[in-house]
């Protein structure tokens, strides 16, 4: 399907006349924001709206769907538009090398959401990755109470963003230490977000060892395939999942198979809010490049029925 592109300008509130000789009418000099959203995330936009009329800030929005290429074009139009500042909710590293190179040529102020620790130029924001260690802890205390010892560890990453998610995972393996003197990790899959390839690509690995004690999904993308993985539709005693998700029917569906996984949550209100605060200060001039932590929220399933 063809990217589908939806320009929406929000009024801030608009300025009285003036008398004199004739009524005069008053630009409205409030900041245009761009938001460029690749990955479909639902109810997203309409939060960005809502909170940008609170703000009386003006918003340009364009969707591109998961479509590289229909990102890159839309940014170089919100770019090539002189905006106060642009956010990129990047499909890929591709997206986000275009992004930097065309908003410093235009010296227009760039926030990356999510990804892109390693990206000069650029404000951005992306996952808290000291919940990393609290989720590694949480994790060694289900694994105790399960009496393992060494425990096998496989990790799932975006092949795009595994580099970017580096931190995340190491803090993950730090609180695991804190309990186990030894892991092993069985493996390193890289998903492409392929949710069916993916799916048998984590079956597949799981199918081969007769035990794994802990899959961690790096990200969104690694989490939602590990979710639909087989292996967590029938036993209590498979592996447990730890991993970050943007989507509630992730983290349902986890719950549902085995209570105990571990899910790491954003709340999307929060990002809506610290974005747009974060975008305002750079078009004012007062935000200093370099990385906004966003914050992530434990969602555990062990308050329900399994």
């Amino acid at each position: 399907m063809g990217a589908t592109v939806m320009t929406l300008l929000l009024a801030a509130c608009g300025g009285s006349g003036e008398e004199g000789e004739g009524e005069k009418v008053v630009a409205n000099t409030a900041p245009i924001v761009g938001i460029s959203l690749g990955p479909r995330v639902d109810g997203l936009e309409a939060m960005f709206r809502q909170e940008a009329r609170e703000r009386g800030l003006r918003l340009q929005v364009e969707q591109a769907y998961d479509k590289s290429e229909a990102q890159q074009t839309q940014l170089r139009r919100l770019v090539d538009s002189q905006l106060s500042c642009v956010v990129v909710f990047p499909v890929g590293p591709n997206v986000v090398l275009r992004a930097r190179m065309d908003a410093q040529d235009a010296g227009v102020p760039l926030l990356m959401m999510l990804h892109g620790r390693n990206t000069p130029g650029a404000c951005v924001i992306l996952q808290d990755e000291s919940a990393g260690r609290d989720l590694g802890r949480q994790a060694a205390d289900q694994l105790m109470e399960r009496n393992v010892k060494v425990p096998v560890v496989l990790i799932v990453e975006d092949r795009f963003w595994w580099s970017e998610t580096q931190g995340f995972v190491n803090e993950v393996l730090a609180g695991l230490e804190e309990t186990f003197s030894s892991l092993e990790v069985l493996a390193r899959l890289r998903v492409v977000g392929d949710l069916d390839r993916d799916k048998s690509m984590i079956e597949a690995t799981l199918a081969a060892r007769r035990s794994v004690d802990l899959v961690l999904g790096a990200d969104g993308t690694a989490t939602r395939a590990v979710s639909l993985a087989d292996r967590f539709k029938r036993s209590d005693r498979g592996p447990l999942i730890l991993g970050v998700s943007d989507s509630k029917d992730v983290v349902e569906r986890a719950k549902q198979r085995a209570p105990r996984h571990l899910i790491l949550e954003y709340q999307l209100p929060e990002v809506v809010t610290q974005v747009l605060e974060t975008a305002e200060s750079m078009a004012a001039g007062g935000a200093e490049v370099g990385v906004v932590p966003l914050p992530l929220v434990p969602i555990s399933g062990e308050d329900q029925d399994g």
